[in-house]
């Protein structure tokens, strides 16, 4: 399998770019009732001016990555569609996986070089002060998928290193103010550890974990399951809420202390749903029914007030996907920016309080 396959080009790939080959997965019982809506074609539509939207202090706005005649990288959008542009920060490379600082001041991201490897940038929500925080270099793969933690003075993220034959996954920390990394945890050979998202004490972190078949990027996988990171721990672990058969991926956990998660089918692993649990992986319950009509729910993010999913949706009468919205409770499923449909993946929204 590719090594370098990206993102949301097929469903249960798991956060990075390790595609999936054969799956055996379990899905979790019980289905909450969420008949999809039929929306209009999604757009990826340039504004229609050269002046960008000014990101007012306490605006909402939501980050993520599509393309459209701007390019491909980071965009922005209000929660009502308007606003919608590529944002214009100096970074170079391929920008994906935004995250927003907790006082919604500053975006966080990975970039990819020109010669593959990925590195992590931080600038202001205007795209201006933009400088590389964790710099991956040979036999650096990638560092990818940052997430600050809620109180802004740390950021977690997976690093990937190939050398003399072997891979090595970490999790790992950064303090912001000393500009400091340290390692959280070393993963066995052959686990790899993605998708670190802080849980609202600062102290745990749930991640995506999967198992390679051999000790290589093109390897298939043997199981993938979403676990808990202890940090306070003598020796911290991946402490598994689902079982390695589920092929679980793309968690958050919001900050009332809930987990949200995609479940591929086990029927189908182009198609998945997804699952909300509390914060221990208990209570496992589905909000979405996407599978049962064909369609899928992905990359999955809470709101900042908890109340409600951000996702990219498909379905079975719609080849082009779209950024949906879903309360935790499984009801109100519609378009991520009101009237509109927009193609992209990894939304997050700004915190605004």
């Amino acid at each position: 399998m590719g090594s370098r396959q990206r993102q949301g080009e097929i469903v249960v790939q798991t956060s990075n770019r390790i595609a999936v080959g054969a799956l055996v997965v379990a899905l979790v019982s019980g289905c909450a009732t969420t008949p999809a809506p039929t929306p209009a074609p999604a757009t990826t539509a340039s504004p229609t001016s050269s002046a960008l939207p000014a990101i007012a202090p306490g605006e909402a706005w939501i980050a993520f990555q599509t393309r459209s005649a701007a390019g491909y990288g980071v965009h922005l959008v209000r929660p009502d569609g308007t606003g919608f542009h590529k944002w214009p920060a100096a970074i170079p490379g391929t920008h994906e996986h935004p995250d927003w600082s907790p006082d919604g001041t500053r975006i966080l991201l990975n970039s990819i070089d020109a010669d593959g490897t990925e590195d992590l940038w931080v600038a202001d929500a205007d795209g201006s002060d933009a400088r590389r925080i964790v710099d991956c270099a040979d036999p650096c793969v990638w560092v990818d998928e940052p997430s600050w933690s809620p109180d802004g003075t740390m950021i977690a993220f997976q690093r990937l290193v190939q050398a003399e034959g072997r891979l090595v996954s970490t999790l790992e920390l950064m303090d912001v103010a000393a500009g400091t990394t340290s390692t959280v945890l070393t993963m066995p050979s052959r686990d790899v550890v993605l998708a670190p998202r802080w849980a609202p004490d600062g102290e745990r972190l749930v991640v995506e974990a999967i198992r390679l078949l051999a000790d290589d990027l093109e390897s298939d996988l043997e199981g993938g399951a979403v676990g808990i990171v202890d940090l306070a721990a003598a020796v911290p672990v991946v402490e598994r809420v689902t079982d390695w058969s589920s092929f679980a991926n793309n968690p958050d956990w919001s900050r009332d202390d809930r987990l949200v998660y995609v479940q591929p089918s086990a029927a189908n692993h182009d198609l998945a749903d997804l699952i909300v649990t509390d914060g221990d992986g208990s209570a496992a319950t589905p909000i979405t029914d996407l599978v049962a009509d064909g369609g899928s729910a992905i990359h999955p993010a809470f709101t900042p007030d908890g109340t409600q999913v951000l996702f990219v949706m498909t379905t079975s009468d719609r080849p082009v996907s779209g950024m949906a919205t879903i309360g935790i409770d499984g009801v109100g499923l519609g378009s991520m920016t009101g009237g509109s449909w927009l193609d992209g993946t990894h939304p997050r929204m700004r915190p605004t309080d």
